[in-house]
């Protein structure tokens, strides 16, 4: 998976997201191959996952990143199959996928993370530049230190004032623009 997704990746990563696991499994393909990682980073993805089938989400925290404010008025917390028909309810885009695409994505949503657990990675060379959703984790580091022995570089840790589930919404992407902005325009004067 991470030798044919590197080479999509190097076209188009910026337009995909990826699991911080993904993320590094393909920047180790990258180096394998010769290739230059410019920035490996990771929002809010330990690297140590428990996958629990019976879980349930809050649907508001579930949604914040695909309706923004909007999901704030939604406090359920559903099972897969509930969530499969909630989220077929929602306005366009979504709608249109309809109940059973959504619940075989999410089942393959649980697939992955199930792959994702059984991920053993060897040293990553360079850095991670790390984004925590504070808001989940009180110590702002747990995630971030998950990953020290998976690079032989620093793993550098950036607080974000939301929910892991709110990663994405405009005050977080903000924050980590703001951040990888800084970065990388101080690597370019380097």
């Amino acid at each position: 998976m991470a030798s044919s997704t590197g080479v999509h990746c190097r076209n188009r990563c910026s337009d995909h997201p990826h699991t911080g696991v993904l993320a590094h499994a393909i920047a180790n393909r990258l180096q394998d191959q010769g290739q230059h990682v410019a920035l490996l980073a990771m929002m809010d993805s330990p690297l140590h996952t428990t996958v629990d089938d019976r879980a349930t989400v809050p649907v508001a925290d579930l949604l914040g990143g695909l309706l923004g404010e909007q999901a704030d008025d939604i406090d359920t917390e559903l099972d897969r199959t509930q969530l499969a028909r909630r989220i077929a309810e929602l306005p366009e885009p979504l709608t249109s996928f309809g109940f059973d695409r959504l619940a075989r994505l999410l089942d393959a949503g649980t697939h992955a993370l199930e792959l994702i657990t059984r991920y053993h990675p060897r040293p990553y060379k360079g850095s991670i530049v790390y984004f925590t959703a504070a808001l989940d984790d009180p110590t702002g580091a747990t995630g971030a230190a998950s990953w020290a022995d998976a690079v032989d570089g620093t793993v550098h840790n950036h607080a974000v004032q939301a929910t892991h589930w709110r990663m994405t919404s405009e005050s977080a992407l903000a924050r980590i623009g703001h951040v990888l902005t800084n970065l990388l325009t101080h690597t370019e004067r380097a």
